[in-house]
């Protein structure tokens, strides 16, 4: 059996086969995406590296994890809000203590939790987890843990596993008796913080749920669920799992219908047959699209849809401007704005927010041009670029001299 990580709790919740199945982990999580993963970590090195008063070299630290070109300038926008959020934080609070990246080990059966080395070794009764940052102000410990994955605004503090159960491990490790915990959403223009507070009642329901997940997956039958949880969640073992397999068996069976797939039924026998099968196609739908769509992902050229008249591909989104703040920025700004450039960077040096101080500048009926003139010198200046272009499998028009791969069909 392997213990689920903090940030495995959400899945080990949904299906705890990941944990207590016969299937070994691969190196690394399946589906996640590489640049994704280097951005996030570089971003967490700058924080890390602010939060200790130690220089930040963004441009080695774009060169150390592989973010090139428009990547590295979405980081360097990251990381420039990032630390401009840290800043205001330790200004307003008056922190009495904090730890960076601190690595912890949490017994739930014992309730004992302590501090180890980032290389040192947990016991198997411990479950190990990273807190980016934990600090004690005014009386309460908070804890906070950034997030910068697209989507992940969806995700809130008081329902997260990963921040619930670091509430009880500092509650453990601190003696504390109410914790915060946040989850801070960082892209290139803001810094989103959603916090849940647990009072002790709070705190005695997270440890009684954690405690009974790890008696769940110790003590039940391997099985695996299938659902939408397999992607959203990146499950380890997504491409093994026998559910996904056992699905296609099952669609295999059903191919030979007892009842027609349509509106007018002959019975309420009928009825709840069509019920059956179309709750069944849509737990499955998901999942199934999600594995064609990183097969058609990793062939790379796109593929003739056999019914739909179009082409199956990688389809491009275009990435959104984003204002990089330093000096150059900072002279243009006073340049065109005078003395409410300082308006513009405290908005978060967005496109939106000069357009806004902008407005205010501006003669009546200039403010585009105003705009205009300054998004065009800071392009020129090199400080306004567009974010990294983005990629996903989609419907794309054909015609009938495209290049692509038929649908398999062809002859030998």
């Amino acid at each position: 059996m392997k213990l689920p990580s903090p940030s495995k709790l959400d899945l080990a919740a949904q299906c705890a086969y990941p944990f207590n199945g016969p299937v070994r982990w691969p190196g690394f999580d399946e589906g996640s995406n590489r640049t994704s993963t280097n951005h996030g970590r570089a971003v967490h090195e700058v924080a890390e590296l602010t939060g200790k008063g130690e220089p930040v070299d963004v441009d080695a630290i774009a060169t150390k994890h592989d973010l090139r070109n428009k990547d590295a300038a979405t980081f360097k926008a990251c990381a420039g809000v990032l630390v401009e959020r840290l800043a205001k934080v330790r200004a307003e609070n008056w922190i009495e203590a904090e730890f960076f990246e601190l690595k912890i080990a949490y017994d739930v059966q014992k309730n004992e939790a302590r501090v180890i080395g980032k290389n040192d070794r947990a016991y198997k009764t411990e479950q190990v987890g990273m807190i980016d940052w934990l600090y004690f102000s005014g009386g309460t410990w908070y804890v906070v843990d950034y997030k910068t994955g697209r989507g992940a605004r969806q995700t809130r503090a008081s329902d997260t596993e990963q921040v619930r159960f670091y509430g009880i491990a500092i509650r453990a490790l601190k003696g504390a008796e109410t914790v915060t915990v946040q989850l801070w959403h960082v892209d290139d223009e803001s810094v989103w913080i959603d916090s849940a507070t647990f009072h002790p009642w709070d705190l005695d329901d997270i440890y009684r749920e954690q405690r009974d997940l790890l008696e769940r997956i110790r003590t039940s039958e391997p099985m695996p669920v299938l659902g939408a949880h397999c992607r959203d969640l990146y499950c380890p073992i997504v491409s093994q799992c026998p559910a996904m397999q056992a699905a296609l068996a099952r669609i295999d069976e059903r191919v030979a219908l007892k009842y027609p797939l349509t509106t007018e039924f002959e019975s309420v026998e009928h009825a709840a047959y069509v019920w059956e099968v179309a709750d069944f196609i849509t737990a499955a739908a998901k999942q199934l699209k999600a594995c064609a769509e990183a097969s058609v992902k990793a062939h790379g050229r796109p593929v003739r849809l056999e019914h739909y008249g179009k082409l199956l591909g990688m389809v491009v989104h275009n990435g959104n401007e984003t204002v990089e703040c330093n000096a150059t920025t900072a002279e243009i700004l006073k340049r065109h704005l005078g003395a409410n450039a300082k308006d513009a960077i405290d908005l978060s040096t967005s496109k939106k927010a000069i357009e806004r101080v902008a407005g205010k500048v501006a003669p009546k009926g200039k403010k585009a041009q105003l705009a205009r003139s300054i998004f065009e010198e800071l392009r020129e200046a090199g400080t306004l670029t567009r974010r990294s272009d983005w990629t996903e499998v989609g419907l794309i028009e054909a015609g009938p001299d495209d290049d692509c791969e038929d649908n398999g069909n062809e002859a030998a």
